[in-house]
């Protein structure tokens, strides 16, 4: 057995690791204040968090299934549990509209690119009917080019803004506690 699979093994079954040995989907967090959470600048006076605390939770919920329900618990003396709420479902709201926004790009980039693609294609095929030259090669491979971007962009890179926009929408739907 190799010592990957022996490492790999050995990671799956520590019991010591809380998240890998039950399927708790709680992220407990301690914060001294609100300031450690809460970023300084802030639109319409709608508080979110700070990058540092959102590359956090990030973070934490690496090893949670996108299917789970997450739960935070908050432990703090001075927060306001409202405020910590708001914050964090605001942030992930903007990165959703965002992820969206993506999502919309992509696909315009995709098609356009399956356009150019098949066009380019279209020409090769012409120029190869007439006769074949160097032309035709080079055009040949900028068509499969822009062809594979296109499959690339829509099936590849779509999903990873689609996983990225489920996890953002657990974090607008999580449970939050503050004690």
């Amino acid at each position: 057995m190799s010592k990957y699979s022996k490492l790999k093994k050995e990671l799956l079954q520590n019991k010591n690791c809380p998240t890998m040995s039950t399927n708790d989907n709680t992220i407990h967090i301690s914060v001294d204040d609100i300031s450690q959470v809460i970023s300084p600048y802030s639109e319409d006076n709608r508080p979110v968090i700070n990058n540092e605390f959102a590359e956090f939770l990030n973070n934490s919920v690496k090893d949670i299934l996108i299917k789970q329900n997450i739960t935070l618990e908050i432990t703090s003396k001075n927060c306001d549990h409202e405020t910590i709420s708001s914050a964090i479902k605001s942030y992930y709201y903007n990165e959703f509209v965002d992820s969206q926004r993506k999502l919309k790009f992509n696909l315009f980039a995709s098609l356009s690119t399956l356009i150019i693609g098949l066009l380019a294609l279209a020409l090769s095929l012409l120029q190869n009917v007439v006769s074949y030259s160097l032309l035709a090669g080079v055009i040949d491979i900028f068509a499969w080019v822009f062809v594979w971007e296109a499959v690339d962009l829509f099936f590849f890179r779509r999903a990873e803004l689609k996983h990225l926009q489920h996890r953002q929408m657990n974090f607008i739907n999580a449970k939050i506690i503050v004690k």
